[in-house]
């Protein structure tokens, strides 16, 4: 009877240990990011959906009526910096706490005649 618990007990383990494998997050850029960025006129909240398709980061900011497709972003991974150009507006950021789920980006944003800074935590 000990020796099934036993082979038991490792079975389940191992299992455990394999679907923990298996639930990672994915690229650190994948996700919605939801946060404010500093001084926009159009309103300070910003909301971000980026995916990586393993060749380019493509999404939108703000969703809605008054989105802005990303239209290129450049991501230096051995610092993990990005810049992104999306309509009028270029976004230069830093990505922090690359280890967890809740990573943040944080840096600077510039349009038009307006500029400011601005941070998002991935949701």
């Amino acid at each position: 009877m000990r020796f099934i618990f036993k082979k038991m007990a490792i079975a389940a383990l191992t299992l455990g240990l394999v679907s923990g494998v298996s639930a990672q997050e994915g690229h650190p850029v994948k996700g919605s990011w939801i946060g404010e960025w500093e001084g926009n006129p159009n309103g300070e909240s910003i909301l971000m959906v980026m995916d990586w398709d393993g060749d380019k980061i493509t999404g939108v900011i703000n969703p809605g009526t008054d989105d802005l497709k990303i239209d290129s972003a450049t991501l230096n991974a051995d610092d993990w910096t990005i810049h992104i150009e999306a309509g009028d507006y270029e976004l230069d950021g830093k990505f922090e706490r690359l280890e967890l789920p809740n990573r943040s980006l944080t840096g600077t944003w510039k349009g038009d005649n307006d500029s400011g800074s601005f941070e998002v935590v991935r949701q």
